[in-house]
């Protein structure tokens, strides 16, 4: 599986992840899946949750309510989730889920999970595709680096290539 992110879901999965940096930010992603992708075409950041440095908890009516909402009023299907991990003075946390993210996901029916690692740059680095599927790149004096992943039929997950040709067309840097 590999999952496509869109211009629009991923300016605002950055710009939520930038504008509370240095406390977690969390939102749902709205897309459809198919055909071996998982197609984002919206993220949508709550702001109905109790951020933390190191975690962020939903509340959890809210979030069936907005997850409904969205459906609803037509933005598509709730297709997963993101959330950053967003660095402490020298500690970087790189975009991998932690035993918390590995819990939450594997209690999630979505196929998807994003999450963006931030931390402060120290050098422009154009947006590019890792060879592991990670994207990555700066953008407004931060480094991103955005990793996802699904969950496979042995109830693990994986990491999987991330597919957005507008990070890579655009100089966002």
């Amino acid at each position: 599986m590999k999952v496509r992110i869109l211009r629009d879901a991923l300016a605002v999965m950055i710009a939520n992840t930038i504008e509370v940096y240095k406390r977690e930010s969390y939102g749902t992603l709205v897309g459809e899946k198919h055909n071996g992708f998982v197609s984002v075409r919206n993220a949508v950041p709550f702001q109905a949750v109790k951020q933390k440095f190191s975690g962020v908890e939903t509340i959890s009516d809210r979030a069936g309510r907005l997850e409904q909402a969205l459906e609803t009023i037509g933005l598509g299907r709730v297709v997963g989730d993101y959330h950053s991990h967003p660095s402490h003075g020298d500690n970087f946390y790189p975009p991998e889920p932690s035993n918390t993210d590995l819990e939450s996901m594997l209690a999630s029916d979505l196929p998807a999970h994003i999450i963006l690692s931030i931390h402060d740059k120290k050098r422009t680095m154009p947006w590019h595709y890792c060879t592991d599927g990670r994207l990555a790149g700066s953008v407004n004096g931060y480094w991103i680096d955005i990793a996802a992943y699904f969950k496979t039929n042995d109830e693990e997950f994986k990491r999987t290539r991330i597919v957005c040709p507008y990070a890579i067309r655009k100089k966002l840097t």
